[in-house]
């Protein structure tokens, strides 16, 4: 099972929702749209969000941390409760992004620390975050959150309206 993807594997549409943790807009995004998507979408079995890596270089090193820790939790099963810790973590400014911090949640998530530990401080997941941002930037991608439904990059990803109805377009052309 691929730990970054939520809904339904054999959904006709699929959302990628390309984000950095410590980029204040996609946090919004996570608190605005993203609930109402899950409620209306992905808990429904409609579509199929994908989380995928964009860490800012403005952002660094916490966002290169931040989306390490977060596939260490998916080593072991906890990668969007650690997503949503990280999001929540961005009032506390850059010291929610730091290797004792994710640590910290680690613990607060019940995950075995010393085996978290020992993949975020070995960078057990560096080459998927890096390769996640080599695939944003193939794709042309320069800000985030950059919304991709089917693989068609979103205008305002801020506009939930403009979000469903594009979803709701690609189910009716699917016949769903």
């Amino acid at each position: 099972i691929n730990r970054n993807v939520s809904g339904n594997p054999d959904a006709p549409v699929v959302l990628q929702a390309w984000e950095d943790f410590l980029c204040p807009a996609c946090g919004s995004w996570n608190q605005m749209i993203k609930p109402r998507l899950m409620d209306n979408y992905i808990t429904e079995g409609k579509i199929q969000l994908e989380f995928r890596h964009f860490p800012l270089s403005q952002h660094e090193p916490g966002a290169s941390t931040a989306a390490q820790s977060a596939e260490c939790a998916g080593d072991q099963g906890a990668f969007w409760p650690m997503h949503d810790k990280l999001f929540a973590g961005q009032n506390s400014g850059a010291a929610a992004f730091s290797a004792e911090r994710m640590i910290e949640y680690a613990e607060e998530l019940g995950l075995d620390s010393r085996t978290f530990t020992q993949c975020l401080t070995g960078q057990q997941h560096f080459d998927t975050v890096r390769g996640s941002l080599n695939q944003a930037m193939s794709l042309g991608l320069n800000s985030t959150p950059s919304l991709l439904i089917n693989g068609q990059l979103v205008d305002n990803p801020m506009d939930y309206d403009a979000v469903s109805a594009e979803i709701d377009r690609l189910l009716a052309a699917a016949g769903q």
